[in-house]
């Protein structure tokens, strides 16, 4: 079951940069787990995804119940994802580029019995 939105996620996913409108030749692709999403250039890799409808992120390391973003600026740790093949990078920090690929870990098989 995946919960409600944090208040401070709601807001991140109302965050929409001014310079370029759906359309304009400014959007680029990204590619999220085999998918293209659209980008603006300047957005964080998190904004993008939120703004996509993508909230779940990885695993709870535990419970394995759905994680996605939670402070927005880099301290929690919530948003990790693979970004170009690094892994644990925090999607909050990076800002998006045209060409990224990024894999999310919601599908990974935690290996708890």
């Amino acid at each position: 079951m995946i919960h409600a939105p944090t208040p401070l996620s709601r807001f991140l996913h109302t965050l929409r940069p001014t310079q370029a409108r759906p359309g304009s030749s400014a959007w680029c692709l990204i590619e999220v787990d085999g998918s293209p999403v659209r980008a603006l250039p300047g957005q964080s890799v998190a904004a993008v995804l939120i703004a996509a409808g993508i909230w779940q992120f990885h695993p709870h390391p535990i419970t394995g119940r759905p994680r996605g973003p939670f402070c927005g600026m880099g301290a929690c740790f919530e948003c990790e994802l693979e970004i170009d093949g690094a892994s644990d990078i925090r999607a909050c920090l990076v800002v998006a580029q045209p060409g990224m690929v990024i894999k999310t870990d919601h599908t990974m098989d935690m290996g708890l019995e």
